[in-house]
């Protein structure tokens, strides 16, 4: 049922925010949602019976015309083109989710270890993981032509995706609340064996740390959860972008687009601070810190840019 309003949704995204084409997209929807509640009293599929509803919406040019809106002249987005993006941003998600997690899950290697060797396979760890961040990102550029929206899609590719991020909409908010569980319970955990440990005087200092360890792999699947399934939902809601549709996402995306050079800076700089304070302090176990502070800092410096930036304009 969400995929048919995400549908209408996306179809009236280009008309005037009036009372009568409110009406109108309610009109419409309600007919439609009537149509797929007959279909399902009949034992039609779910998916059968979405797919047939919005075959037979018909096209929108007539109403845009009435309306006096303009045809989109864009070009059209290649189907193909189109799904092998789908696949890259499918990798990028994964690829991004299992280096952050790996840099998260190498601090256990300084935590447990003293020793230079350990050290360096640490640093080796660090140095493949930024490696794959840096080659995922750079492999997206022939993509640009998607990312700044230089494009129409197709309406069985809009149809498509809308589907897809319904369907990815259900599970997004069970993926956020299961990562945050994982962090809890590990942080449970850390508590109560942290606790045990400092009970018995025998304990080593490997035995001390192992709670810290421990408490690593937690944050590390929590977080490569977090990475995956926000560049997964992030791909559906840039596909479907509209400025007439969304302001907030779409200032967002500009603001990006014209201040994300400010990333290139600030992320390197992150890792030289976290170097410094690794060498220098032995501090490799909490070091590691620097990153997302470091992402969400940057975040609202860019924020800002845009904030003045459209302030500024008359």
């Amino acid at each position: 049922m969400n995929t048919i309003q995400n549908y209408i949704e996306a179809m009236f995204r280009d008309f005037p925010k009036t009372k009568k084409t409110q009406d109108l997209k309610k009109q419409i929807l309600e007919s439609m949602q009537s149509k797929y509640e007959d279909l399902i009293s009949q034992g039609t599929p779910e998916q059968d019976a979405v797919a047939s509803v919005i075959a037979t919406f018909g096209s929108i040019e007539e109403l845009k015309k009435e309306y006096g809106i303009e045809e989109d002249e864009r070009e059209l987005l290649d189907s193909g083109f189109l799904h092998e993006y789908l696949k890259y941003r499918s990798f990028f998600a994964k690829a991004l989710a299992a280096a952050i997690s790996g840099i998260i899950l190498a601090t256990i290697i300084p935590i447990l270890f003293d020793r230079p060797m350990m050290t360096a396979l640490y640093l080796l760890i660090i140095g493949i993981a930024v490696f794959v961040i840096i080659a995922v990102t750079v492999s997206g550029n022939r993509y640009e032509r998607i990312r700044s929206h230089q494009y129409a899609l197709a309406s069985e590719d809009q149809v498509e995706i809308i589907r897809n991020q319904d369907h990815f909409s259900r599970i997004y908010p069970i993926l956020i609340a299961a990562g945050v569980l994982i962090i809890i319970v590990g942080v449970a955990l850390h508590v109560l064996v942290d606790g045990r440990l400092e009970l018995l005087p025998a304990a080593t200092e490997l035995q001390k740390d192992q709670p810290a360890a421990m408490l690593m792999v937690f944050v590390a699947i929590a977080v490569a959860i977090f990475v995956w399934a926000s560049a997964t939902a992030s791909t559906y809601k840039q596909l479907l972008l509209s400025k007439a549709q969304d302001a907030g996402a779409w200032d967002e995306h500009m603001s990006e687009k014209k201040y994300g050079w400010l990333y290139s800076v600030t992320m390197p700089l992150s890792v030289c601070v976290f170097l410094l304070f690794g060498f220098l302090y032995n501090a490799w176990h909490i070091a590691w810190i620097v990153f997302p502070v470091t992402a969400i800092v940057t975040s609202a410096i860019v924020a800002l840019l845009w904030y003045s930036h459209k302030s500024a304009q008359p």
